[in-house]
């Protein structure tokens, strides 16, 4: 593979490091793998993943980019005010603009962990460019932004997690292992618990209806554009009951609408701290890319 670092951007700003298949080729009418940050991380990713994930794409035929955003890494922050929000979707269209101009790519597919899957979520959403969405561990973009609106949401969430984790995940004896060991913080668990239900059967719906009927209209229009979008989560990760809950609530209020591809990757964390886990990660990734050829 090449790897080329840019400067890109409005004010060449923001700091990326192409990775291209061997020779530099990237075959016509392929799309290029844009990677966004996952959180604070820089562009190198949670465990250095999102250079692993660049190469082996690039090793097969696909063009990379992981890039930072402004205040990121090695991106400079922005001079002027912008809601993070804002600032985050302009700079993806920023990214996919210069791989447009200097190789000519007219399609790409955005892929990001935590934050980042958010992220690539609502920039599928907002730009016709984007042709597929790969959502790692993300659950932002499933819930609302208004906390006093969606808490009888995340109590519910909560509720599903706990008990899963504790007793049908394949980290239920880690779990319960730790709780009889006292290497948990019981007064804060105590307190949370005593707390979700209230929280789950409080009644304030409205903020729920608004998620579901904003994730229905969003998921309507990607499947009209033909996006492909794929939900990958970790055993372990808390965005999993997000995703399990709003996919119930979403099909119960559209009849069977829609919805998007999932797999949970079980035995693996948040960040995929094992090898193993980030290897497997690596190919569910490439296999999935590989059917936009």
């Amino acid at each position: 593979m090449n790897e080329e670092p840019i400067l890109f951007g409005s004010a060449h700003t923001l700091v990326g490091i192409v990775t291209a298949p061997p020779e530099g080729g990237q075959p016509a009418g392929l799309p290029a793998v844009l990677l966004l940050n996952a959180g604070r991380t820089h562009h190198a990713g949670p465990n250095r993943l999102y250079v692993k994930i660049a190469r082996s794409l690039a090793a097969q035929g696909f063009l990379a980019f992981r890039f930072d955003f402004s205040g990121v890494g090695d991106s400079r922050a922005r001079n002027e005010v912008m809601p993070l929000q804002t600032s985050m979707l302009q700079e993806v269209r920023e990214a996919m603009d210069q791989l447009y101009a200097s190789r000519g790519i007219r399609q790409f597919v955005l892929m990001g962990i935590c934050s980042g899957a958010s992220v690539a979520w609502r920039a599928a959403c907002h730009d016709p460019r984007v042709v597929g969405a790969l959502i790692v561990n993300g659950y932002a973009h499933l819930h609302d932004e208004h906390r006093d609106m969606n808490s009888a949401f995340s109590g519910s969430m909560l509720l599903r997690h706990f008990l899963r984790v504790g007793f049908s995940s394949s980290f239920r004896a880690q779990t319960w292992r730790k709780l009889l060991t006292g290497k948990v913080d019981y007064r804060s668990l105590i307190h949370t618990l005593a707390s979700l239900p209230i929280l789950a059967f409080s009644g304030r719906r409205s903020g729920n209806a608004a998620v579901i009927e904003r994730l229905a209209a969003d998921s309507r229009a990607l499947e009209a554009r033909g996006v492909r979008v794929f939900h990958l989560y970790s055993e372990g990760d808390e965005g999993l009951d997000h995703y399990r809950l709003a996919a119930c609530r979403l099909i119960a209020r559209t009849g069977g609408v829609m919805w998007s591809r999932m797999e949970v990757l079980t035995g693996a964390n948040h960040t995929f701290m094992t090898l193993w886990s980030q290897q497997k990660l690596v190919g569910m990734i490439c296999e999935w890319v590989k059917t936009f050829r």
